[in-house]
């Protein structure tokens, strides 16, 4: 329930509920060893990471759960990943070639 509430804030602009929502969703999944869930929270937390700005978090957290989910042949996520994955790279470099960063 938390993945797809924190993915309907997140992808409805609304980021801090969206966060709180997926890291309350990766906590749970993990005490409840449920790793279906944990990796798809881990991935989904890392895209809205990288929405909120956290690109670095969102790197680590997108390729976590994609590394994850090839290790237990959870195939269904893996498209997403990679490209919400590819969509935050491109975040980081806007990020590193913004003008404050120069």
């Amino acid at each position: 329930m938390c993945s797809a509430l924190g993915y309907l804030h997140t992808t409805r602009g609304e980021l801090g509920d969206g966060i709180r929502l997926l890291e309350r969703g990766v906590a749970l999944s993990r005490e409840w060893n449920l790793p279906i869930y944990s990796v798809r929270n881990t991935g989904l937390l890392g895209y809205a990471y990288a929405l909120a700005g956290r690109v670095t978090e969102g790197i680590s957290s997108l390729e976590r759960g994609l590394r994850a989910s090839e290790t237990m042949g959870f195939r269904a996520v893996q498209p997403f990943f990679m490209a919400y994955l590819g969509e935050t790279y491109i975040l980081a470099d806007g990020v590193a070639n913004s003008p404050g960063e120069l």
